[in-house]
């Protein structure tokens, strides 16, 4: 009696494994990007809102700057995924390729 894992080979699984890295990568993009949009506008609403409450200047500065501080560390973050996604497009068609050739 044969195993269900001995009918899939080596290179099938590692495929799977890079082209779920590839929807995962692509999918941080998309959160991230939901995220970070979610946070910077309530850090300027929250901004907003104690300035029109006359509370100060200041504190509508330091939501300002909460707000760009966001968006630098989400656009580094960004950069590094960006960077990623392709190089795993490209491992996930190399072993389309060699999987291919073994047919």
């Amino acid at each position: 009696m044969s195993s269900i894992g001995s009918s899939v080979s080596g290179g099938e699984v590692t495929g799977v494994l890079v082209t779920g890295a590839v929807v995962a990568v692509g999918g941080a993009l998309v959160v991230g990007a939901l995220v970070t949009g979610a946070l910077v506008i309530g850090a300027l609403v929250s901004g907003a809102l104690s300035l029109a409450h006359s509370l100060s200047a200041l504190v509508f500065l330091e939501h300002l700057f909460l707000a760009h501080s966001l968006l630098e560390h989400s656009l580094l973050a960004f950069v590094f995924l960006e960077r990623l996604f392709p190089v795993l497009m490209l491992l996930a068609r190399r072993w389309q390729e060699l999987e291919y050739q073994q047919e």
